[in-house]
């Protein structure tokens, strides 16, 4: 936080209080509206079962984790594919971080 407390008296210094204010509204704007809100979205979907528009909201509209236990305990290849390309795709990203933070 004091990091950014020093960042914004650095643009308002140079560009005046009015910049930095646009800065940080835009910024704001950008984490919660394009960011956060579409993710927190995807998860309340992910949650729910695919309906027709006419019955969500209605008695049938229940939050359950069936979709998360079919893809992770499904016997269909996809899904175990899915898993082994997740679990190196992160094996990868620590380990590239890793070399770097060496050289």
């Amino acid at each position: 936080m004091k990091a950014l407390q020093n960042v914004f008296r650095e643009i308002s210094g140079k560009h005046g209080l009015g910049a930095a204010s646009f800065v940080a509204v835009a910024v704001l704007f950008w984490v919660i509206c394009l960011i956060t809100l579409p993710q927190v979205a995807m998860l309340d979907y992910s949650f729910r079962f695919n309906l027709p528009a006419a019955d969500v909201g209605g008695p049938q509209d229940v939050y359950t984790p069936e979709n998360y236990s079919y893809f992770f305990h499904s016997t269909f290849p996809i899904s175990t594919f899915l898993y082994w390309r997740k679990r190196i795709s992160f094996c990868n990203a620590v380990g590239s971080s890793a070399v770097r933070r060496v050289w």
